[in-house]
């Protein structure tokens, strides 16, 4: 039992004793002054979060106190940001290689059906 506005913190949670009708009850509510949540957990600041994306790569991230007080994730950089954009670029030219291959089997289809349809009307002239 607690006395009224008691506050208790234990790990992410903050439990605060107030008053509900004429009982005393334990509220739990998540302390965002000592944790960041991600995906609905509770991390500490300075605890490091990893997680994969869809497409496979990992990403790393940090639970730091922000310069208000308040917990926040940032994400950490193994590369740096130099690191970042290289990422992003391989992932920019494989995207734009896949796109010119798709269009050159185009053209080459629409170049195959003008050939043949020259080739039949160069007939049909002969006869």
């Amino acid at each position: 039992m607690g006395s009224l506005g008691q506050i208790i913190k234990k790990d992410c949670s903050e439990m605060f004793c107030s008053k509900v009708g004429k009982a005393a009850v334990w509220q739990e509510t998540f302390d965002a002054s000592t944790c960041c949540s991600f995906q609905r957990f509770g991390f500490k600041i300075g605890e490091h979060i990893s997680t994969t994306m869809q497409d496979g790569s990992e990403v790393n991230m940090m639970c730091v106190r922000r310069f208000d007080g308040q917990a926040d994730i940032v994400m950490k950089l193994d590369g740096g940001i130099s690191g970042l954009i290289n990422k992003i670029v391989a992932a920019a030219v494989a995207e734009l290689k896949q796109t010119d291959m798709a269009q050159m089997k185009q053209t080459v289809t629409t170049l195959n059906a003008s050939l043949s349809s020259l080739k039949e009307d160069m007939t049909q002239m002969k006869k």
